[in-house]
């Protein structure tokens, strides 16, 4: 079981089935870059959100799966296909991810040390905002499963949380983010 730092982790409700096919790269060390190629995508990522609309017609009808980590992202619906984001660049990526656990519904996510900084320095940043500039999101093969606010500052304890509606749906995400 991960044990939680002092800032409360905004939990993140992913309500609708994960694309889990495929295996992700995951671990990664200690450097300062991150261990993926920041021009190829990794299937795991963390996103400021720049701008959102209400997706309208075909605006969500092809959906990339691969995402490059280092180039903002346009036109990236959400799982329910409601809602179409402007994303930065990723900010963390399944590389990024030292430690797993979970309870019955919830995902927890320790961050490797450079990962910890960068999400501290993200929503820390986000959160003197306003909505929806003061959001990120969290993307699953090119969809993005929840995008929370920051209201109350950084959250430095390098931990994040992904809960799921459904449990059957924890071991799967675990085993693939721990690949």
């Amino acid at each position: 079981m991960i044990t939680r730092g002092t800032a409360l982790v905004t939990t993140l409700a992913i309500a609708a089935s994960l694309a889990l096919a495929g295996c992700g790269s995951s671990g990664g060390d200690n450097s300062a870059e991150p261990a993926s190629d920041p021009a190829t995508g990794t299937w795991f990522q963390v996103r400021p959100v720049l701008a959102e609309k209400k997706a309208t017609g075909n605006d969500c009808t092809v959906v990339r799966t691969t995402l490059p980590n280092a180039q903002p992202a346009d036109s990236v619906c959400s799982q329910d296909k409601t809602v179409v984001y402007s994303l930065g660049a990723a900010v963390l990526t399944e590389n990024d991810v030292d430690s797993v656990g979970s309870t019955d519904t919830v995902v927890s996510l320790g961050l490797l040390p450079n990962g910890k900084a960068a999400f501290a320095t993200m929503t820390g940043d986000l959160s003197k905002q306003k909505s929806p500039a003061n959001q990120f999101a969290v993307l699953a093969d090119g969809v993005v499963l929840t995008a929370p606010s920051v209201n109350s500052g950084a959250i430095t304890d390098g931990m994040l949380e992904v809960k799921f509606e459904d449990a059957a749906k924890v071991e799967p995400f675990m085993l693939r983010v721990s690949a």
